[in-house]
């Protein structure tokens, strides 16, 4: 699978890894085009297999199958304007935790989440995908925790596109775990919220993970 993972920040740093060391082609895009030009220079090396990484300018046409919201949750909304007839028949991949203002709460608003509200702005043939939300850039650069694979949960109604994502993940060393349908993308924020609030109170610098063990 190929993505465009939009951001080029630490997140879109360790996604482009992970999905680059699985053989998976990456454009990355982001506001400050230097920035995307940069990281794709710095990951070339580290592409496995058939893997190629190249920048594009916002607003240049998405080719890819898979779009990553690698982003901040307010820029969200003008960036799916830009793009949302090009999105219809794509994976659009989630993965914000909708923080407010003093990083204490979500922003979003009792009975929804950030991932359903992209939905509701998008075309109905887009497929909107919760995932990653719950793992640090850190870890995913580093493509595990104490030795232990990065559980990536993933919410979604389209159960090919969650499919064909998970077989992405795997082919990167991830293990995906399909969570449901979008609607739990709540549940997994909340998780996301949690995670965050605790790396002061435990000391761990971003270096932790959530992870299912049996």
């Amino acid at each position: 699978m190929d993505f465009t993972i939009i951001g080029a920040g630490n997140m879109g740093r360790g996604i482009a890894t992970r999905m680059l060391s699985g053989g998976n082609p990456v454009v990355l895009i982001d506001r400050e085009p230097g920035a995307a030009e940069k990281l794709a220079a710095e990951l070339r090396p580290q592409a496995a297999g058939e893997a190629t990484v190249r920048a594009a300018r916002m607003g240049e046409p998405i080719t890819t199958e898979a779009v990553v919201l690698a982003v901040y949750y307010p820029s969200v909304p003008s960036i799916l304007s830009l793009y949302r007839d090009q999105l219809a028949g794509k994976i659009v991949v989630d993965i914000i935790n909708p923080l407010n203002e003093t990083f204490d709460d979500l922003a979003t608003p009792p009975g929804t989440s950030a991932a359903e509200q992209f939905a509701a702005q998008l075309p109905p043939e887009a497929k909107v995908l919760k995932a990653f939300n719950t793992t640090f850039a850190g870890t995913l650069v580093a493509g595990e925790v104490a030795g232990q694979e990065l559980d990536i949960f993933i919410a979604g109604e389209d159960e090919q596109a969650k499919a064909e994502l998970s077989q992405a993940l795997d082919a990167s060393g991830l293990r995906p775990i399909d969570v449901g349908p979008l609607r739990l993308a709540r549940q997994l924020e909340g998780l996301g919220l949690l995670h965050i609030t605790l790396q002061g109170r435990l000391g761990t610098d971003w270096s932790s993970t959530v992870k299912i063990l049996h």
